[in-house]
């Protein structure tokens, strides 16, 4: 309950105040008071996200490019006599660890695609204009093939 000088009997909120608040019907038919929800949005379509989808591959970029130079440096980045010679963290380093990065990305970033995708039909229908079934509800993003899904969004906008 709210109390303070602006609230009347119980710790409900007076008249002058139930305008910033939604009216919900409680089921025992009493006028319960609410705020406002804040705008909701998925974990994957969050700023924080985002900006961590934009980092990721710069700093794997960045890390190309430090291992180019350091390979045209010192003419190649190990070396063995043989390839038992290296130990097995090493190994691992040059062979498998580059594939679990980018399947670990791929993922990241598969996450968000869907989330846009399934969440454009119900954003088109909140715009204040609306829009039609055909441009919004009967959209099938998520089925179509990837590499054509620009296309076809920059057709139906």
């Amino acid at each position: 309950m709210i109390s303070g000088p602006s609230c009347g009997r119980r710790g409900r909120l007076s008249r002058a105040v139930q305008p910033l608040a939604v009216r919900l019907l409680h089921p025992t038919s009493n006028l319960e008071l609410r705020p406002l929800a804040r705008h909701w949005t998925t974990p994957a379509l969050h700023p924080v996200t985002l900006i961590l989808a934009i980092l990721t591959p710069l700093a794997l970029l960045t890390t190309l490019q430090l291992l180019l130079n350091r390979s045209q440096r010192d003419n190649g980045l190990i070396f063995a006599p043989d390839i038992n010679a290296l130990p097995l963290s090493r190994t691992f380093l040059y062979q498998y660890f580059p594939t679990i990065v980018a399947v670990i990305f791929s993922i990241f970033w598969s996450w968000i695609d869907l989330e846009v995708k399934r969440l454009e039909p119900y954003y088109r229908l909140s715009r204040e204009e609306g829009a039609l079934g055909k441009d919004s509800l009967l959209l099938c993003y998520p089925f179509s093939f990837l590499p054509f899904v620009p296309v076809r969004a920059f057709k139906e906008r």
